[in-house]
């Protein structure tokens, strides 16, 4: 009796340390997989955590800048995605002036424009709340980009010779059927717009004003108004035209409105 009640007590002492060595183990491997480099073998096996490590490691921000983590914090994700409104204005501008230049003004609306810009069309009637309202920001935009071009071309052939005037004129004319088309048929389907929208006059009025002003830097006011007349009748003639007149055809016109070269 006495030899198998002390069998059962080595049995259970046995099982006893059998699970105190587990739990020591698991507890070894759930430190370890937790905080690896924080945790540090000591003796008797045990894993301790060392404080000096602990205060050793980076900074998180610090750590976000230095591993150039491509998740923003979403406060700069936010910042980011925010556009300046100016930016937003300018983006629908030239989407509706795309639009005019390809399909002309009845083409234009909201959603289109939204979607040339790559916008909700909740965004465009945001900022422009009808239609006018993005036809008149469209012409101002083209009638600022008319007299930069214009007060630029005038400083450039304000002390120009006859001959060098005449040819300066004559580029001005030819560009529009080249690298500006665009810009000219945009310019041009709003100054006809304004033929049936009030709001529109002011500015293609002004457009006129300009070019009268800047070409009366370098001829006289009566001629600068001719000129203007006629570049303005070339130019529309040859964007509705199948072929654009030659260099030469628009040379003669002018040659003839500028008159001849004063006499020294």
């Amino acid at each position: 009796m006495r030899a198998r009640l002390h069998q059962r007590d080595r049995i259970a002492d046995g099982v006893g340390e059998h699970r105190e060595r587990t739990a020591r183990r698991n507890r070894r491997r759930r430190l370890h997989h937790r905080t690896p480099e924080l945790a540090r073998p000591r003796q008797g096996g045990r894993y301790v955590r060392d404080a000096e490590e602990h205060d050793a490691r980076p900074d998180p921000i610090q750590r976000f800048q230095q591993e150039g983590h491509r998740h923003m914090a979403p406060e700069v994700s936010r910042q980011r995605r925010r556009r300046d409104p100016a930016q937003r204005r300018a983006e629908i501008i030239a989407a509706a002036e795309s639009i005019i230049a390809d399909q002309g003004v009845g083409a234009l609306t909201h959603r289109a424009v939204a979607q040339h810009a790559g916008l909700s069309p909740g965004s465009a009637t945001y900022y422009f709340e009808t239609i006018d309202d993005v036809l008149l920001a469209a012409l101002q935009n083209s009638v600022d980009r008319f007299d930069d071009g214009m007060t630029q071309w005038a400083t450039t052939f304000r002390n120009a010779d006859h001959a060098t005037l005449l040819a300066g004129l004559v580029d001005s004319v030819m560009v529009c059927f080249g690298p500006d088309r665009n810009q000219m048929m945009v310019a041009y389907e709003l100054t006809a717009a304004a033929m049936r929208n009030p709001a529109l006059r002011p500015l293609a009025q002004r457009s006129i004003e300009i070019s009268v002003a800047r070409l009366s830097e370098v001829t006289d006011p009566d001629t600068a108004a001719a000129l203007t007349a006629t570049i303005t009748g070339q130019v529309l003639n040859g964007l509705a035209a199948e072929t654009p007149p030659t260099r030469t055809e628009v040379e003669t016109i002018l040659a003839r409105v500028l008159g001849p070269a004063p006499k020294s």
